[in-house]
């Protein structure tokens, strides 16, 4: 008859003496990570690691999905479907620049001059806004 193998079940403060965590530390990371006891209120060794490790599986899934958009997005600003925003942004300054000058120039009086610069304030605010990183 072949020998029956005893798993190990981890309470919170064994496993958290064990890996030299803060029991605390080790309870958020268990929550953190939605991981359930067993029906003896203990874990796993596999659940212990994935608390005090991380879910390797999760974090190489994730890592291959930013791959695939920044490979998507490469893609797409290669076959003209999309513009570096860096390119936008320096297009943008060159016609202000132009048109700042063309208006001061202009004999244009002075209220209308402020009016249109003020608008084109207003229009640089909005492109910065839509520009900046969304998180």
């Amino acid at each position: 008859m072949p020998k029956q193998i005893k798993t190990i079940r981890w309470s919170v403060e064994l496993a958290a003496s064990e890996f030299q965590l803060d029991r605390k530390t080790l309870s958020k990371r268990i929550r953190g990570g939605d991981i359930q006891p067993g029906s003896d209120g203990k874990f796993s060794t596999e659940q212990i690691c994935a608390a005090v490790f991380g879910d390797y599986r999760r974090e190489q899934l994730r890592e291959m999905r930013e791959r695939a958009d920044k490979l998507e997005l490469e893609n797409q600003v290669t076959r003209g479907e999309r513009i570096p925003i860096e390119d936008v942004l320096q297009v943008n300054n060159e016609c202000d620049l132009a048109i700042r000058g063309i208006i001061l120039t202009s004999k244009l009086p002075k209220e209308s001059v402020n009016e249109i610069f003020e608008q084109l304030r207003a229009a640089g605010d909005a492109i910065a806004r839509q520009t900046q990183p969304r998180g």
